[in-house]
């Protein structure tokens, strides 16, 4: 089975690939030393390429097929999820968490859903099963992660699994009103920037 990415059928092999060539290429546009832009590619290679594995759970795949939606359920939360596999940062982690939807409590009218992201107690009701239905796709995924860790040159293990939570720390999905981005201030603003 092909894992896509958009009810008009595209692959998730090929937009993952796309969305990194673009970004690779944004990338090499700053106004930056060739040093500061392979930093840049190095720690977003992940992001770009995986912000979308998330779509790979089946009930997002059956909601695709069927052109409908996944009952309210944001991939990019189970992509987030499984990036903290990789060693990588909380500002990594939260980008891809937030590349369609803004953090919980902020001035924003699209945020993440509450109850998908809430982590206090574990993985409970809504995001455990959400987990469970990525897990569901473990093969297609692992084929997957194959061909896109080949394209980009990463050795890393192309295993599924989720750990336990969001692989952030409550402070970066936690905010009010009156705060900076909606994260409370013990969030540096540099590491809210870098995100």
């Amino acid at each position: 089975m092909v894992l896509i990415a958009k009810n008009d059928g595209e692959s998730l092999y090929k937009h993952s690939i796309l969305t990194y060539e673009y970004g690779v290429k944004i990338i090499d546009m700053l106004p930056c030393t060739k040093e500061e832009r392979e930093t840049l590619k190095t720690l977003c290679s992940l992001p770009l390429l995986l912000h979308d594995i998330g779509k790979a759970a089946t009930g997002f795949q059956d909601a695709l097929k069927a052109s409908g939606n996944w009952g309210g359920r944001r991939h990019e939360i189970i992509s987030g999820s499984f990036l903290s596999n990789f060693n990588l940062t909380e500002e990594q982690i939260f980008a891809v968490m937030t590349h369609h939807r803004d953090i919980l409590n902020s001035k924003s009218r699209k945020i993440l859903p509450c109850e998908q992201v809430e982590q206090f107690d574990g993985d409970t009701g809504i995001l455990k099963d959400m987990k469970k239905q990525f897990t569901e796709n473990r093969v297609e995924i692992e084929a997957l992660l194959k061909e896109l860790f080949r394209y980009i040159g990463f050795e890393g293990e192309c295993t599924v699994s989720l750990k336990e939570g969001l692989g952030l720390a409550d402070h970066w999905l936690e905010g009010k009103h009156d705060s900076r981005y909606g994260q409370r201030k013990n969030v540096d603003i540099n590491r809210i920037k870098l995100a």
